[in-house]
């Protein structure tokens, strides 16, 4: 994750992290709720941004090890003829 969209992730973390602690200080189970709901928002946005960088690198190497086998398959033709 780039330094920039992690700063940003841990900001609403800590956000959500306050709003949570300032509804149990409060007694605002809503104010409580909204703040656990940032943080799960936030560590599902991280998991997923994972997830789809661990997809494309998946996806460049298939593409890599297909071109590989392609080419072996023609050479082993060219040679056959």
């Amino acid at each position: 994750m780039k330094t920039k969209n992690k700063f940003k992730s841990n900001v609403q973390k800590i956000t959500g992290k306050l709003k949570e602690k300032a509804g149990k200080i409060t007694g605002n189970s809503e104010l409580e709720l909204n703040g656990k709901l940032d943080q799960v928002k936030e560590d599902t946005r991280e998991k997923v941004k994972d997830m789809k960088a661990a997809g494309k690198e998946v996806f460049k190497d298939v593409k890599q090890s297909a071109a590989k086998k392609s080419n072996e398959l023609i050479d082993k033709l060219k040679k056959d003829k």
